[in-house]
């Protein structure tokens, strides 16, 4: 479990296409370079998109289902709209790993955060209710892995393979006609 991480599926496309250009191209650095502005951009866009409540596809995130309704509402937290947050932990902790040759996004196999509830939990004896705290035995990559089944988030969407496509070209270009890879 050490080890979790969502990784992006059906890009060979892209893939195929960055392999036969950037073959032989600069050195390994500025690949790397190239591949951590795409990871920071593609999380950030991953990011914006969700908060949206928007999946990857364009459409709006599946509603919750009345029963959680009803527990989001009864700690405050709105449910006119679905993205995917309760502390911001999970999309916080995405992160990217750049070498000269990839770019992963993934969510670590981090726990995640302890979150306080309103709920009524009786204090002994007294009667009394006091708010208390769930400490979820769950790692960010597996609420994202779950949360992506029924709402998909953590995809490229059809802006971002464009966007992708030409980025790698600019830089090629560039390298290709000799100039400076800033």
């Amino acid at each position: 479990m050490a080890d979790e991480h969502i990784q992006f599926v059906n890009l060979d496309k892209v893939m195929t296409y960055i392999d036969q250009l950037i073959a032989g191209l600069q050195a390994p650095q500025d690949r790397r370079r190239l591949f951590e502005q795409v990871g920071f951009k593609v999380q950030d866009d991953i990011k914006q998109r969700t908060l949206k409540g928007v999946d990857a596809f364009g459409g709006a995130f599946k509603g919750y289902s009345t029963e959680y309704k009803k527990f989001r509402q009864a700690q405050g937290h709105k449910v006119d709209s679905v993205n995917l947050t309760w502390t911001g932990g999970m999309l916080g902790r995405m992160t990217h790993v750049a070498s000269d040759d990839q770019v992963r996004i993934f969510f670590p196999a981090s726990m995640a955060r302890p979150i306080r509830v309103k709920a009524v939990k009786k204090k002994r004896g007294r009667g009394k209710t006091k708010p208390y705290t769930i400490r979820p035995k769950v790692t960010e990559s597996a609420k994202a892995f779950f949360l992506h089944k029924d709402r998909k988030f953590f995809l490229l969407d059809e802006m971002q393979i464009k966007w992708l496509q030409t980025k790698i070209g600019e830089w090629i270009d560039k390298r290709v006609k000799g100039k400076d890879s800033k």
